[in-house]
């Protein structure tokens, strides 16, 4: 019994480690995603706004412990990111297959999920929004950003945005050079 144990635990702990860089290439790609689009989606606003409510109501009871839960500031007096699990309120990216072990690039992600909060930049009208969105994830991304790089779907009722990478158009293999030049 004591054998399988130590077996079970032992396929769970190489499980974990030949895991582990492919899970934390996911969390550095969904972090830069972050980093590029917090602005325009007025995400760290509500999301200091939400951990300074928080702070208040542990700071009742002890400061020290709120000094410790929810640190004032952080270098260059700027708040901390998120956890991963409050970033994927806003970003969810879509990966390509990839097979399992191999880690993940962003060349691999071929949609994002956007969804944008109340302190959203309003000075840009509709389409103005949309466009500097598509330039910062076009930015993440690496991608040179150009009309139609995207495709997206925006579904007002959930305050959501899905930009997928449009398909490249269509040639076909074989052309007619002739048809063109008269001959």
């Amino acid at each position: 019994m004591r054998a399988a144990l130590l077996l079970l635990a032992l396929v769970g702990a190489a499980w974990w480690a030949v895991s582990l860089p492919r899970h934390l290439s996911r969390e550095r790609l969904e972090r830069r995603l972050w980093r590029h689009v917090d602005e325009v989606l007025g995400a760290r606003k509500l999301e200091a706004d939400r951990r300074a409510s928080r702070r208040r109501v542990v700071q009742f009871f002890s400061h020290d412990l709120a000094n410790l839960m929810y640190p004032p500031t952080q270098l260059q007096h700027a708040m901390a990111y998120p956890g991963r699990r409050r970033r994927r309120r806003y970003i969810y990216p879509a990966y390509a297959a990839v097979p399992w072990p191999r880690r993940l690039h962003r060349w691999h992600i071929r949609a994002v999920t956007v969804r944008w909060t109340s302190e959203a930049a309003v000075a840009l009208s509709g389409d103005q929004w949309f466009g500097r969105l598509e330039k910062q994830i076009a930015q993440a991304l690496g991608l040179e950003w150009r009309a139609g790089i995207f495709d997206r779907e925006v579904d007002w009722s959930r305050d959501l945005v899905a930009l997928s990478r449009a398909k490249p158009a269509h040639v076909s293999d074989q052309l007619a050079a002739e048809e063109e030049m008269g001959a």
